[in-house]
């Protein structure tokens, strides 16, 4: 595993443990995982996000997952009606990237 983050929260007075783990894998199993907030941290779904011709919806999470994802730099725009567009840019690594978007409230 490239990365491991740990995060601990007691529950029902016991200890629980997460593991969210980045995993390694082949030029074809690269993953870039978009997630996208508000400026309050608020998750947002319906987000078009699109990257190198490829467009995809954010889910009910505001997250989309595009697969598949050649090693290399990358600029993406994401869209919401009601919210500023925000452009963005970042660089694929081998395994699953996670980019995280903030979209503040349009005027």
């Amino acid at each position: 595993m490239n990365k491991v983050a740990i995060a601990a929260a007691l529950a029902g007075g016991g200890l629980a443990i997460y593991f969210i783990a980045k995993r390694a894998g082949g030029s074809s199993g690269n993953r870039l995982i978009v997630r996208t907030y508000d400026e309050y941290e608020n998750k947002l779904p319906g987000v078009t996000i699109t990257i190198d011709g490829r467009v995809k919806n954010t889910d009910i999470n505001g997250q989309a997952i595009f697969d598949n994802m050649a090693l290399g730099a990358y600029d993406g725009l994401a869209e919401k009606s009601g919210y500023h567009s925000m452009t963005f840019a970042g660089e694929i690594i081998k395994g699953d990237n996670f980019w995280v978007v903030y979209l503040p409230l349009g005027a």
